[in-house]
């Protein structure tokens, strides 16, 4: 008997590992969610089953692709099938000609997504260096061959690396609504949401300074700058705007969302605030 018990034992652990290993945490991979909402007994669907959404911008959403990612704890909360396209380091403004970074940036990327031409960024890859280079192939490869027309939502967060390399607004403004207009031009069945740049905080002489009252690049620009400008600027009927800037997290408490030193990317904890805002602004906004 005993060993009948141990026997079961061993072939559940099997399995259970053999799952885990099926599990590419780099991969772009599909994302679906059939869980019930709030993983209760109630019937009730979760707000966006049936939907599909692809996620553009920084290393926010990109360089995370594992279940504790923000696109994964979207998937999860929201039930839409979620792609991420996000590139990390990117910002919306394209840098100068010349600079290969300047083809994942978001001007660049979406002329290549509207005219699925992505020769300029297959090259680019080839002189990058950056440890996500295996994870931007993998991306840029899945983009090739993907179905934009059965996309319901894109959610896009570039900002944060414009005001960190010292855009201006005014570019970044103008870089916006030339992505919103192209994509809408192209593909007009998909609603935009804009997610404004997250909080993030700078060590100063062993004191942490918040973004809000930090001046990057000898600007007159702080990070809450750019999301005002997300959040009051006329994009669009086909642009939403989601503010996931004033979430709860400050200075005093970043330390329960932010693995220090690291005070850029949010911890497991505080991307499951950043999905929890948009999957709750979603349902406010699309029930």
């Amino acid at each position: 008997m005993r060993n009948s018990i141990f026997a079961f034992l061993l072939v559940v652990c099997l399995l259970f590992l053999v799952g885990c290993a099926a599990i590419d945490p780099e991969a772009p991979t599909k994302i679906p969610t059939t869980t019930e909402y709030g993983g209760s007994a109630s019937d009730k669907l979760l707000p966006l089953t049936g939907k599909t959404v692809v996620f553009l911008g920084d290393s926010i959403f990109g360089n995370n692709d594992s279940s504790s990612g923000i696109v994964h704890q979207f998937a999860r909360a929201s039930g839409a099938t979620c792609y991420n396209f996000a590139f990390g380091g990117t910002k919306a403004k394209s840098r100068i000609s010349g600079d290969e970074w300047s083809t994942l940036d978001g001007e660049s990327l979406v002329q290549a997504i509207v005219s699925n031409d992505y020769t300029k960024q297959q090259q680019a890859l080839t002189t990058i260096e950056t440890s996500m280079i295996d994870l931007f192939s993998k991306r840029l490869t899945a983009m090739e061959t993907f179905d934009w027309s059965a996309v319901d939502y894109i959610i896009c967060n570039w900002g944060t690396n414009d005001w960190f390399s010292g855009e201006s607004i005014t570019n970044y403004t103008a870089a916006m609504h030339w992505i919103f207009q192209t994509l809408h031009a192209k593909y007009p069945h998909i609603h935009i949401i804009k997610a404004t740049p997250t909080p993030r905080f700078i060590a100063n002489e062993q004191v942490w300074i918040n973004s809000n009252e930090w001046h990057q690049k000898y600007t007159d620009h702080t990070l809450s700058d750019f999301v005002q400008t997300d959040l009051y600027t006329d994009w669009g009927s086909f642009v939403t705007v989601i503010n996931c800037y004033d979430i709860g997290i400050t200075a005093e408490n970043r330390t329960q969302f932010f693995n220090e030193p690291d005070c850029t990317h949010p911890n497991n904890k505080g991307n499951g605030l950043v999905a929890a805002c948009l999957v709750d602004n979603f349902s406010s906004l699309f029930s």
